[in-house]
């Protein structure tokens, strides 16, 4: 893993950054940002995407509708070749989409032309352009569009949404890992939900944004399995890369030391950046602002200065950008390297660039890789690996439903026992039962046939192995490949294909909302509930909501920062309470497990500082910890464990016990000796503002300095904007003050006991956190005579260890 230096100012330069709001208000007061519908005229206040259903009201639902003239020739046509995937009602089915709010779906020429180039996937050629348009003018009629998105619109209604305000609060942290201050958070939100944009452009730039868009892409794609040691370049082939472990030459392991520090600085930045290359293709193409589509298409792959030496590429030739090493050391024991080898570990980690690869070594040397995006790379192809007998099939399952949103095994069929045939020569080909998935999964897993067991490339016109008759020949949806021009690109024929279908659009979105909202979309209703069944008006709303996001994704020109706008403001992500349609919107609302990077994260933002002991390079929740809680608070290796833990246990409520404790001990002493003009947690405090007296009576100011401090915790630990009266603070308040009353009777009753008066070790200040040098005894935080300080760390314990911290 690449190094991870000290997190102690972290959110201190995060917070300078986000302060920077303030400089463009004057500008942005300018700005008229519209204010968009009140679906229904109920509560949600929506957003652009929800333009088509604004224009619906309830009274136009299907019931107030006039029966359409049903197409019956279209109607033979749909049972027939359509019904088994996208369902009797259109509502769809693990193996096709729904046809409700469907991309295609806005008029007759856009879905015949959609059916006519795309359908059946298993033969395209089944349905011409007669059949195309009598089965599109079914399907609107049929299963009434417009009826269907007014009832969504309507459904919709008495969702209750958070406040522009806590929405604010809770995408920041969840997209960046940031705390945003309340003063700034409010001015924006006078702009209502043109006010959520403007916040949610700038945090979009963050360089935490784009490791949040890495770790929502690896809940799909699983890329982390190989980041310990150097298990992404042991898969690289030695002999075709032959400088794939470039840095064993450059640095020696033999004596412990700077060099072999340097050894594995370098080992774990090249090991890291190859293990996340189709992670970082991700970030690469929205950060450069480019048609997220490139993540299949692109003609090229991404590198870093060190995985650049990887492939042949001398990194200054392509202009890689350096860190200030005097500013932050790369490894502790930098500066005790001589020149020359300093020179190696002066790059920036994060920093990508565009580069076309060639095979470097052996019979196929200066072979150039046809790139299509994360397709044809490496640690993909391993990932999702093939064998001499499966000839791809698992690669191809894969594509469909990591970008296609569609799960090949559950196409209708019944095979259970016609799964093993031994009669026929070729059942893949000939046997109904084998056909129905083998005619969809068959021609994407022959485009593979270039790509081997471990993805290295090869020539096929060259192959003296002929490709298995019983596949079906490269292909998708029924459309053939053109052999003549693409026999040796296939994949990159592949990529073009797969982001002109119209799921591809609709697995983006889907990977976004389960990423964002913690929450599975909800799949198409079996038939055997109604269409009056609460399952399935819940399926319809959610479902013309995601269409209409998937709509503006494109229109966008697949700027995936719109559609993460559009879910963001949405009532899925904002649902704060419902008033009508409970049952409908029992999922609704984000109040989600944290994940493990997720807590990591807001923990450094609350508090300045990371979960961990002084002698640990990373938090005790990293993924890479030995000896952390990472699998225990329900995260997983991208390996053995490829799916998160999302209801807490015993164990998890354990570990949840003990952050919240030792974090409370760590913050006190940590944050008070901050100035207080730069403090996170006690801002508006003296560490010996007590509630009372020295002789028990009542200190007003006192009082009023703590409530007004836990105002601001409030804010700070849960997003919640309440007054120093509120209920919230006032038990809050009592919790203080029982602390702090029972903590003077320890005192008192042990008056000669002077560590009664003093902060446990663990949670006092002996040494500046940053430089690690000794401070004056006054300077020192450790006194706490009148338990003032221990009483905020009762309080930071029982906050820490609210849902209101763990959930979000």
């Amino acid at each position: 893993m690449a190094s991870d230096p000290s997190r102690t100012d972290q959110a201190d330069s995060n917070q300078r950054k986000f302060r920077s709001f303030r400089d463009v208000r004057s500008a942005l007061l300018s700005l008229v940002l519209p204010l968009l519908m009140v679906a229904c005229g109920g509560d949600y206040s929506g957003n652009s995407t929800q333009a088509e259903l604004s224009a619906l009201s309830c009274a136009g639902n299907s019931s107030f509708l006039p029966a359409a003239a049903t197409n019956v020739a279209g109607q033979g046509h749909y049972v027939k070749q359509c019904q088994s995937c996208h369902g009797a009602s259109g509502d769809g089915s693990p193996s096709g989409p729904s046809l409700v709010g469907c991309t295609s779906c806005g008029d007759i020429d856009t879905l015949t032309n959609r059916i006519a180039t795309t359908m059946p996937t298993a033969d395209v050629t089944q349905c011409d352009v007669d059949c195309a348009r009598e089965t599109a003018d079914y399907i609107l009629t049929a299963f009434k569009q417009s009826a269907t998105f007014a009832d969504a619109s309507c459904a919709i209604e008495g969702i209750e949404v958070m406040s522009p305000e806590k929405t604010l609060y809770k995408a920041s942290l969840n997209l960046a890992g940031e705390a945003l201050d309340r003063d700034d958070v409010e001015f924006f939100a006078q702009s209502g939900e043109g006010g959520i944009d403007d916040v949610l452009d700038v945090v979009m730039e963050s360089p935490a944004f784009y490791e949040r868009l890495k770790e929502i892409y690896n809940d799909r794609l699983h890329q982390d399995k190989y980041l310990p040691n150097e298990d992404a370049l042991n898969l690289l082939d030695s002999t075709e890369f032959p400088n794939r472990k470039w840095y064993s030459t450059v640095a020696s392991t033999s004596v412990a030391g700077p060099e072999r520090d340097l050894h594995y600085f370098l080992r774990n930045e090249t090991n890291q950046a190859i293990a996340q290359e189709a992670l970082e293709l991700v970030s690469y193409v929205v950060r450069k602002n480019k048609p997220f589509t490139e993540i299949l298409t692109a003609d090229y792959t991404v590198v870093n200065a060190y995985s650049a030496r990887v492939f042949g590429y001398d990194p200054d030739s392509l202009g890689f950008a350096t860190i200030d090493t005097a500013a932050r050391k790369p490894f502790k024991t930098f500066d005790q390297l001589p020149a020359g080898l300093q020179s190696y570990a002066r790059y920036d980690p994060t920093d990508f660039r565009e580069v076309r690869v060639s095979i470097q070594g052996g019979s196929k040397s200066g072979t150039a890789l046809p790139h299509a995006g994360i397709l044809t790379m490496p640690m993909f192809l391993n990932r999702f690996p093939t064998t001499n007998t499966n000839l791809n099939r698992h690669r191809s399952r894969m594509v469909f439903e990591i970008f296609l949103d569609t799960d090949i095994l559950q196409i209708p069929g019944s095979r259970e026992a016609a799964a093993v045939d031994e009669s026929s020569a070729s059942p893949t080909l000939t046997n109904p039962d084998c056909v129905v998935c083998h005619k969809v999964m068959d021609p994407v897993a022959s485009l593979f046939q270039n790509w081997d067991d471990r993805g290295r490339y090869s020539l096929r016109r060259l192959s003296r192995t002929p490709w298995p008759a019983d596949m079906y020949y490269r292909g998708i949806n029924g459309k053939i490949m053109p052999l003549e021009t693409h026999v040796d690109n296939s994949v990159q024929w592949l990529g073009a294909e797969l982001v002109k279908d119209a799921r591809f659009a609709r697995s983006t979105v889907k990977t976004l909302y389960e990423g964002l909202t913690g929450q599975t979309a909800l799949y198409p209703p079996s038939e055997l509930f109604g269409a009056d069944s609460v399952e399935r008006a819940a399926y319809t709303a959610q479902r013309a909501f995601l269409g209409a996001v998937e709509r503006e994704l494109i229109n966008s020109n697949w700027n995936i920062k719109t559609a993460i706008k559009e879910i963001v403001k949405g009532p899925y992500f904002r649902a704060e309470s419902i008033s009508a349609n409970q049952a409908i919107h029992a999922t609704a609302g984000t109040a989600r497990l944290l994940t493990p990077e997720m807590l990591d994260r807001k923990i450094v933002a609350v508090t300045g500082m990371p979960w961990k002991y002084s002698w640990q390079s990373r938090s005790k929740l990293h993924k890479l910890e030995s000896g952390g809680y990472n699998a225990l608070y329900g995260g997983m290796d991208s390996d053995d464990v490829t799916s998160r833990i999302t209801q807490p246990n015993g164990l998890m409520a354990a570990v949840q016990a003990r952050m919240a404790s030792e974090m409370a001990c760590q913050s006190i002493g940590r944050d008070f000796y901050r100035s207080q003009q730069s403090r996170f947690l006690f801002p508006l405090v003296t560490k010996d503002q007590a509630p009372l007296d020295k002789n028990g009576g009542v200190d007003a100011a006192g009082e009023a300095a703590i409530r007004a401090n836990l105002v601001h915790l409030h804010w700070k630990l849960f997003g919640d904007t309440v007054s120093s009266n509120s209920p919230e603070v006032n038990e809050t308040y009592a919790v203080f003050l029982s602390a702090f009353n029972a903590g003077n009777e320890l005192i008192a009753a042990n008056s000669g006991n002077w560590s009664m008066k003093r902060l446990f070790w663990d949670c006092s200040v002996q040494k500046d956190p940053v430089t690690d040098a000794n401070l004056a005894d006054v300077d020192k935080i450790y006194l706490d005579e009148r338990y003032v300080m221990r009483s905020w760390q009762t309080v930071l314990n029982y906050m820490f260890a609210d849902f209101q911290f763990l959930y979000e």
